[in-house]
């Protein structure tokens, strides 16, 4: 994104840089217009494999992305887009 992305303590926390700069990019890197929410739900399996689910509503987008990571991680992660900044926080947080 080219605006400047605050994070949450709690993402500051408990996601690492590479799961952050990953979701970024998926914003980035949309072929639909961006809506001003986004959801990324995360899912950790045992094995180290991340499963990322990236979605908006307006329009309509889904994509799910698989890597293996040292620091899979569960939760569902908003990234509430503005037009100077944006703001990404666990769900439970917005």
């Amino acid at each position: 994104m080219h605006n400047k992305v605050l994070v949450t303590p709690r993402i500051k926390e408990e996601i690492s840089n590479i799961h952050f700069l990953f979701m970024n990019e998926l914003i980035e890197d949309m072929e639909v217009q961006r809506d001003y929410l986004q959801v990324f739900i995360l899912k950790a399996s045992a094995e180290g494999l991340q499963e990322i689910e990236h979605s908006q509503k307006e329009p309509s987008y889904k994509k799910v992305y698989q890597f293996y990571t040292t620091h899979p991680v569960n939760g569902t992660i908003c990234v509430a887009i503005e037009e100077k900044y944006s703001v990404m926080m666990f769900s439970d947080e917005y």
